[in-house]
């Protein structure tokens, strides 16, 4: 087989680069002529980016989309029904495992200097104290909604969360997220072997199924 473009993706562990992880989970699927690369520097931009000969695409969707136009659609088969249904039920997981995954694995203080130190194994310097920043604000960003604010460095630079309202509370927004995404996971499995019954992977739902592999 000869090796036409190439799909950069990140070096970080999944939980860390879900897109990555969906993308490389779906050109495995396709066994398409594409060359992945685990790259901290790829060329011109962060991963995970994808350059087919003069083009060049970066994030998700995007490499998706025209992934799935030139070289192979795990949609295919669907009905439009199917597919409206696999889009909500993808962007339903996403909204729920992806707060969970970054306030287990970046927001939680105790954890982040894991997740920095990952960071710093795979990331070379001086890049792996950009990327830890950009990852740590992406997550404040995200997580405002669930009554965290920006931080503050504490003398040790460790970054820590102020609160806008009791730690406690906050826990117990992220422990109904985890609720309500479990039992929706059980209802949609139900006593099928796969989430969409005997059928391959969806487009839309590789990334969230990234999302629940993370959390299991």
């Amino acid at each position: 087989m000869t090796i036409i473009a190439t799909l950069y993706i990140s070096p970080l562990p999944p939980h860390l680069s879900p897109q990555s992880t969906a993308l490389h989970a779906y050109v495995a699927l396709s066994t398409a002529p594409v060359k992945v690369i685990r790259s901290s520097l790829p060329p011109f931009d962060e991963p995970p980016i994808f350059i087919d000969g003069t083009l060049f695409l970066k994030g998700f969707e995007n490499i998706l989309s025209y992934f799935r136009k030139t070289y192979f659609d795990l949609d295919s088969r669907l009905d439009a029904k199917q597919s409206a249904e696999s889009i909500a039920f993808s962007s339903f997981v996403k909204s729920l495992a992806e707060p969970l995954t970054l306030h287990t694995h970046v927001i939680n203080f105790q954890n982040y200097p894991v997740t920095r130190s990952q960071i710093s194994a795979q990331i070379p310097f001086p890049v792996k104290y950009w990327t830890a920043h950009s990852l740590l604000q992406s997550a404040q960003t995200k997580l405002v909604r669930f009554g965290l604010h920006q931080s503050e460095n504490d003398n040790r630079g460790i970054s820590l969360m102020k609160r806008v309202v009791d730690s406690t509370q906050v826990d117990v927004t992220i422990q109904k997220f985890a609720k309500e995404l479990y039992s929706c996971l059980e209802w949609k499995l139900g006593t099928q072997d796969l989430l969409f019954g005997t059928t391959r992977c969806r487009r839309q739902s590789m990334l969230s199924y990234t999302h629940i592999s993370l959390l299991i």
